[in-house]
Parts: structure tokens; sequence; C-alpha cells
């Protein structure tokens, strides 16, 4: 992976290992799903490939959430609905809304 390869070789290692335990966690739950497996990998396979610092980040959360419910929803069925299907639990709905804010005013 390029520049990162050349200035991060470790951390790129780290990347390429967690991509790997994570896309048997996925075969482990979908066997034979290559298609859901490019989908949800952390690096893109391809001449050049990149790190999908969105699915890293799913991987590496605790809580993924979005700021209004019609958000949330999108995030869960729409954008990651993968990952929705394989940890459910880290999806929430959590408003950061001025509502309160303006209360304490």
């Amino acid at each position: 992976m390029g520049l990162t390869g050349s200035v991060l070789p470790r951390h790129l290692e780290i990347m390429y290992e967690i991509n790997r335990q994570f896309l048997n966690l996925v075969d482990q739950r979908w066997p034979g799903d290559h298609g859901r497996q490019q989908h949800m990998s952390i690096i893109s396979e391809g001449r050049n490939p990149l790190a999908t610092m969105c699915n890293l980040a799913v991987f590496g959360s605790h809580s993924v959430n979005g700021v209004f419910a019609m958000h949330s929803e999108l995030v869960k069925n729409e954008l990651l609905s993968d990952f929705n299907e394989l940890w459910p639990e880290r999806f929430s709905n959590k408003t950061n809304g001025i509502t309160p804010r303006r209360r304490l005013c």
C-alpha cells in the first residue's frame, strides 16, 4: 500500500493481520460468501489495495450510532447492513441534538 507501506510498514502488517482474522470470522459466519467477504474486508483487493477505514472503524468499535433515528436506520440497513447482521448489538441511535442544550440555557 504505497505510502503507508513505506512510512508505516508495521502498522500495515497489523492491518493485514486484523483483516485476515476478521475475514476468517466472516467466513465462519457465512461460509463461501466471497462477495460479502470482499464487501466487508478492511483492505480492498486489487492492483492498488486500500484501507477501508469505515470497515476498520466498525471492526474496532464497541458502538456505532447515527446522530438521529433516520440516520441510524440508514447506517444499519443500508450502509453497514452486513456489519449489523454480524454484530447487531453494536448499532444504536444516540440523538445528539440541540434540544437538551436549549433547556440548559
